[in-house]
């Protein structure tokens, strides 16, 4: 076989065509290949590699919550897949991102654009609480405001209740010309009388059909564009007046009381809609701390919602 003298480093004469052959096998006995390499682990040891590493293909990294593979990515560029010196993260879809620049800033995307008073960001609280520590601006609903009153109805005298729960007054859009998204809310309404802080009322709201009965029931005015009222017969001298009883499908929607002379402005119980069947708006009184007839004038606002 061949023999090699490292001292003059050549072969030695007429040794150089006969060659020792080593076959190394793993330990299950199967040649040593590249399908069946000498099993190698670092342990706990390290590897550093000084310079550049180019990888060719497509490199996997297998990561699960449970068992993270934690990536630091110190550079990031406009060449390749990037086109902004950042690395964007999605929010939820490809249109929603945000990006923290080079040098700290923080842009947002919304629906493919930058977050403006035009395209604002969307916020939900869910049933947690927000402090807010600077001034509020509040965007009130646009619309047009319209008003009606009893001031001027009778002569010295308001809409005259007793002991007895009875309708006054409901408010609707009118069910002619109009559609489920023309909508009207009580913005404020009022009620007074003239009993100084002798007398105590209490007062319900319902929305819905009520079954009416006694009086004839009055036809609808209209006030606004499309808002209507009607105000139903009190029991002033010989009047009858009317009653009422709550169908299935009717629901109170707030109650209160009165105590003393007037009450403080307050909101209506809920915004009421136009089409062919409107949620009708009925608010109903008597008195409670004795039967003597009482009067009361009442004032209302309404906002017809653009």
């Amino acid at each position: 076989m061949a023999q090699w003298n490292s001292g003059i480093s050549s072969y030695l004469k007429d040794s150089k065509t006969l060659f020792e052959v080593f076959n190394i096998a793993t330990s299950d006995g199967k040649q040593v290949t590249y399908n069946n390499p000498f099993p190698v682990s670092l342990g706990s040891s390290s590897i550093t590699i000084i310079g550049n590493i180019t990888i060719p293909g497509i490199v996997s990294v297998t990561s699960s919550p449970d068992n993270p593979i934690h990536n630091h990515i110190v550079e990031v560029g406009t060449g390749g897949t990037l086109t902004v010196p950042y690395l964007p993260v999605g929010i939820s879809t490809l249109l929603n991102t945000v990006g923290i620049g080079t040098t700290g800033q923080v842009s947002i995307n919304v629906n493919n654009a930058s977050v403006s008073n035009a395209n604002p960001l969307p916020v939900s609280l869910g049933t947690s609480s927000i402090i807010v520590t600077g001034n509020v601006t509040v965007i009130e609903e646009e619309g047009s405001l319209f008003s009606f009153n009893n001031h001027a109805t009778n002569v010295h005298r308001g809409w005259t209740m007793d002991d007895t729960m009875r309708p006054v007054i409901s408010i609707r859009v009118n069910s002619s010309g109009t559609s489920a998204t023309d909508l009207i809310k009580i913005i404020e309404y009022e009620i007074g009388n003239n009993n100084a802080n002798q007398s105590t009322i209490v007062y319900e709201w319902y929305e819905g059909d009520l079954t009416l009965s006694g009086a004839a029931i009055p036809s609808w005015t209209n006030f606004g564009t499309k808002s209507q009222y009607r105000i139903y017969q009190d029991v002033y001298s010989s009047n009858t007046g009317n009653t009422f009883t709550v169908p299935n499908g009717t629901r109170m929607r707030h109650s209160g009381i009165i105590i003393g002379k007037n009450s403080l402005g307050d909101e209506g119980p809920s915004t009421m809609h136009g089409g062919a069947i409107p949620n009708m708006l009925t608010l109903c009184m008597k008195r409670v701390d004795n039967g003597t007839k009482l009067d009361v004038w009442f004032a209302f606002t309404c906002k017809e919602l653009a």
